[in-house]
C-alpha cells in the first residue's frame, strides 16, 4: 500500500466544471482482503502522497476485507492540469455510501486532499493515484516501456517502478512495484506489487490487482485490492 501524507498546502483553485454535473463518471467493482499476523494496518491513511494506503491497526492472527463499488467523478481541473475528483465507496454490507472525498489528482500519482477531515481508504487512494493525466509517463519514447517515480515526505519515502508488458497496444498491461520506507513509528515498511490493465485511449485503468506486504514491528499485514471498471460515461455505448 503505497502510503500517503497529509497535504501541506492547498490545491490550486478548480476551473469551472459546469452546473454541478460531473464531467466524467467512473464506477469500479471493489474487493479488498487482509491477512494479519500480529499487528498491522487495515485500511486508509490521510491523503496527500502517492498510491494506496493503510490506517487503523489490527492485532493477532486473522483476516478480513470488504466488497462493493467505488464511484469516481471528475468534477473539475486545476490551472496546472490536475483533475479534481470526487470519490466514495459503496459497500455491499452497508445501507448507504461511505464518506465522499474531493481530491486533486496528478499524473505522477500524487493525491492532494487538503480539506479532507476523514481518511481515504486504501482502495480509493490506489485508484485515484492512477486517474491523473499523464499516468503513463509522457516522456517515454514510442518503444519505451519503463519509468520510475519517487516521492519523499516527512512520513514515508516511496519508489515506484512501472513496466509496460505490451507498450505498442492501446490497452496495455503495466507491472508495478513499490518500495515504501516508513519514517514514523505507527507505519511499517512495505513492498507493493501490482498489475494494471490500462486503456490508453480513454486514459483509465480497466482493472487493477494490487498486493501489499507491510512489516510492522514483529508482525506483517498482507493486503490485496482488486478493482475492475464496470461503467465509464466516456465509453461508447
Amino acid at each position: 500500500m503505497a502510503l500517503t501524507l497529509q497535504a501541506q498546502t492547498p490545491a490550486p483553485s478548480a476551473a469551472p466544471a459546469g452546473a454541478g454535473k460531473p464531467i466524467r463518471h467512473l464506477e469500479y467493482s471493489l474487493a479488498v482482503g487482509y491477512v494479519t499476523n500480529g499487528e498491522g494496518h487495515s485500511s486508509g491513511m490521510s491523503a496527500g502522497g502517492e498510491g494506496g494506503a493503510g490506517s487503523g491497526v489490527n492485532s493477532g492472527l486473522g483476516g478480513g476485507g470488504r466488497t462493493g463499488t467505488i464511484d469516481a467523478d471528475v468534477v473539475g481541473f486545476t490551472p496546472d492540469g490536475a483533475l479534481i475528483i470526487g470519490i466514495n465507496e459503496m459497500l455491499q454490507s452497508a445501507p448507504r455510501p461511505e464518506e465522499r472525498f474531493t481530491c486533486t489528482v496528478y499524473g505522477d500519482g500524487h493525491v492532494m486532499c487538503p480539506d479532507v477531515h476523514g481518511q481515504l481508504t486504501d482502495a480509493e487512494n490506489l485508484l485515484l493515484s492512477m486517474l491523473g493525466r499523464g499516468f503513463i509517463d509522457p516522456n517515454l519514447t514510442a518503444t519505451g516501456n519503463h519509468w520510475e517515480r519517487k516521492y519523499e515526505g516527512k512520513d514515508v519515502g516511496v519508489v515506484t517502478d512501472y513496466t509496460m508488458v505490451d507498450p505498442a497496444d492501446a490497452q496495455v498491461t503495466i507491472e508495478r512495484r513499490s518500495t515504501i520506507t516508513s519514517r514514523v513509528h505507527s507505519v511499517g515498511d512495505s513492498t507493493e506489487e501490482g498489475t494494471i490493465v490500462y486503456d490508453r485511449t480513454l486514459s483509465v485503468p480497466d482493472s487493477v490487482h494490487d498486493t501489499v506486504t507491510e512489516s510492522y514491528r514483529n508482525s506483517t499485514l498482507l493486503s490485496t485490492i482488486d478493482l475492475k471498471l464496470i461503467s465509464d460515461s466516456f465509453a461508447k455505448p
